[in-house]
């Protein structure tokens, strides 16, 4: 399948937990991002289309940031290669100039460099939940 992303996404740092706050609950963690969507982990499969309200919590804060907001929708999920998984591919459909400048900001920060690199296969059963 061709390559279909107009952005380089990058490796997330290690537990960098999203929540959908349309329905108030973690969601899952992030594998990698880019500023026009992301790779998530879950716990529970994500419906493909279905609106999300996010919020991706910074490992660090960046200028008092810490946080990011946005809207998303799955653009696919499938099992994921840990036991009882799932990963998606979701594009951010709406986010604001402010929640967009953290994004670019926490991506191009040393903070982000520095972290420890996702391994979806080293993740602890109870960190899902």
């Amino acid at each position: 399948m061709p390559e279909r992303r107009n952005r380089t996404r990058k490796t997330a740092g290690t537990y960098v937990t999203v929540y959908d706050l349309s329905v108030n609950e973690k969601i899952g963690y992030l594998i990698d991002i880019s500023t026009s969507g992301m790779r998530l982990m879950s716990k529970t499969k994500i419906e493909v289309l279905a609106p999300l309200l996010l919020q991706i919590d910074l490992p660090a804060n960046i200028e008092d940031r810490g946080q990011v907001l946005c809207k998303a929708e799955a653009i696919w999920c499938r099992k994921g290669s840990c036991v009882d998984c799932y990963e998606s591919g979701l594009r951010i459909t709406e986010i604001s100039k402010y929640n967009q400048e953290t994004l670019e900001k926490w991506m191009a920060s040393p903070v982000f460099g520095k972290t420890l690199k996702f391994n979806p296969e080293q993740i602890p059963e109870n960190k899902l939940d």
